[in-house]
């Protein structure tokens, strides 16, 4: 079935359409046919797999509602399939729901009993647990040593750590605490040296740009170290490594840290450390100040402006516990930063035209885009805004229009997957057939 191929292609929005198809004749026959007839039970056997699939789609969309609601009709339709709570689980973990999302994937390992997907499921659950006490910021992400896995690391989480009785323990109580204390210095001095790059009228401008990018590469260094352990000679730990956007973010800053003062590849660098100061000082204020906070927080949710504006921002802000508002504002930061790389992209051809940059650093930067759009949704999509953008203008002009799809045409030559070349069955084989069905360059 065409259907079957277009899914397993990612395809969704085909599959959608066909899946959607597909379960309004069902449903139809449903309520139009007796169900005492001999074909009504295997009908139905149908239904509750197409709702399984479509949830997958329009979690391919980025579509998480409507992908919880099919997740939540297939559970009802069969009770007893696992796959049905993954999808739910899946959906409710990406709108940041991380404690929901472990209850039902622990349905799922308990459904499936045994063998691998039970465990990748129980796997799934410990994480979602895990994500579920770092947005929390009470405890942070634990380091993936080099003799630990990164899908088991409950023990090393301190959930056994006692809450902090001061401001200085909240902040230097434990290894953890003071790691991440270090990292939010390191982000306010990158921070306060922006202004002075923004407004080029000082002396020292060149000098605060470079503080600025070194002290976000440090950061990045930190954080990739923390997270993954000492460097091992174990190809999925460098693939890991390398896949990670931190490491990217790190090559663009090594590539702009000794160019003219530039804002963009600043912001690049700079907004997705955004989230980390404001969740820190966040957390850190209501430690300190609980009562105040709570009032803060109860005045945002109930002003008319301030509500709007956060709904505008963050969907059905108001509605959100604190975990999961910063889920959902993490969540758009890390949109807004693929929206960047684009415009730095954007902005240093022209800088090569107006001969500001040199071939070779768009060559490299170029490279790393390359990369960053088959590992990262967000940048694709942001190539995917920018084309609309594009063909919207050129549509009026033929000869541009032929010129600019032949130009797309050789850019997506470049960015190939291997995943229209290789069984697509592999696709749900692990994070080694993921990466390879999504970058040929690694």
């Amino acid at each position: 079935m065409k259907v079957i191929l277009f899914f397993k292609q990612s395809d969704f929005s085909s599959s959608l359409e066909k899946y959607t198809s597909a379960i309004n004749i069902i449903e139809s026959y449903r309520i139009s046919s007796d169900s005492e007839t001999d074909k009504y039970d295997d009908i139905m056997q149908l239904l509750h797999p197409l709702y399984s699939n479509r949830s997958a789609c329009y979690f391919g969309l980025n579509r998480f509602d409507e992908a919880l609601k099919d997740a939540k009709e297939c559970i009802k339709l069969n009770p007893s399939w696992p796959k049905g709570y993954s999808r739910k689980g899946a959906a409710l973990r990406a709108k940041g729901l991380f404690q929901a999302a472990s209850e039902s994937y622990k349905l799922a390992a308990q459904f499936e009993g045994s063998g691998k997907l039970a465990g990748e499921y129980q796997a799934n659950s410990l994480e979602c647990e895990k994500e579920d006490r770092y947005v929390r910021g009470i405890e942070q992400r634990p380091p993936s040593g080099s003799t630990s896995s990164n899908t088991d690391n409950s023990s090393s989480y301190s959930s056994s750590e006692s809450y902090p009785s001061s401001a200085l323990q909240f902040c230097f109580g434990s290894k953890q605490r003071f790691f991440h204390t270090f990292l939010f210095i390191l982000r306010l001095v990158s921070f306060a040296c922006l202004p002075f790059v923004i407004i080029p009228v000082f002396e020292f401008s060149q000098d605060c740009y470079q503080v600025s990018i070194v002290s976000t590469m440090v950061n990045f260094v930190f954080q990739l170290f923390f997270t993954y352990g000492r460097p091992r000679f174990d190809t999925m730990w460098l693939a890991q490594f390398l896949q990670d956007w931190r490491f990217s973010r790190f090559m663009i800053g090594m590539l702009f840290v000794l160019m003219p003062p530039s804002v963009v590849p600043l912001l690049v660098l700079l907004i997705t450390e955004l989230g980390h100061i404001a969740e820190y000082s966040h957390n850190l204020f209501m430690f300190i100040f609980p009562s105040i906070s709570a009032r803060m927080r109860h005045f945002a949710r109930n002003s008319g402006t301030i509500a709007q504006f956060c709904n505008t921002t963050i969907d059905d802000w108001s509605s959100l516990d604190g975990a999961t508002s910063w889920a959902r504002y993490n969540r758009a930061v890390l949109v807004n930063g693929g929206r960047l790389e684009v415009v730095l992209v954007v902005t240093s051809f022209f800088g090569v035209v107006l001969q500001q940059l040199s071939v070779l650093t768009l060559f490299v930067l170029f490279q790393l885009m390359k990369v960053r759009y088959m590992i990262s949704q967000e940048t694709k999509d942001a190539f995917g805004e920018l084309d609309l953008r594009i063909l919207s203008f050129v549509s009026q002009y033929p000869t541009f229009m032929g010129i600019y799809l032949k130009i797309k045409g050789f850019l997506a030559s470049q960015v190939e997957t291997q995943q229209q070349q290789q069984d697509p069955s592999q696709n749900e084989g692990g994070f080694a057939s993921r990466m390879r069905s999504q970058c040929t360059i690694m």
